[in-house]
């Protein structure tokens, strides 16, 4: 088993879409990830179940990975972390600058 604690960075928090990109890629390999914040463990290839943890910018998570490719997965899911899930800023409020800036 391999552990590692990350800090969301998400100016928003862990939602739909970062859920969505971590779930994928859980169901893409072998090994069980759990991911826990404050206590609450979930099942990371649930997307409702990690969104259920509402981690907010700023909270730490840890993600613990069980299973024959868990080094590799640990690699990819630090990768997430790291690019935002490969987010943009101004993909996540884009919309919202449009509309304040045509009103």
């Amino acid at each position: 088993m391999v552990t590692r604690n990350f800090v969301v960075t998400n100016p928003i928090r862990i939602h739909a879409r970062p859920s969505a990109v971590i779930c994928r890629l859980v169901m893409e390999h072998k090994s069980k990830v759990t991911i826990t914040k404050k206590g609450m463990s979930v099942n990371a290839a649930s997307m409702l179940s990690i969104l259920s943890l509402e981690a907010l910018k700023g909270q730490e998570v840890k993600i613990d990975i069980e299973g024959p490719d868990e080094h590799e997965v640990l690699e990819k899911i630090a990768v997430l972390f790291e690019t935002n899930f490969g987010i943009k800023p101004e993909d996540e409020f884009g919309s919202i600058h449009k509309d304040k800036k045509g009103a």
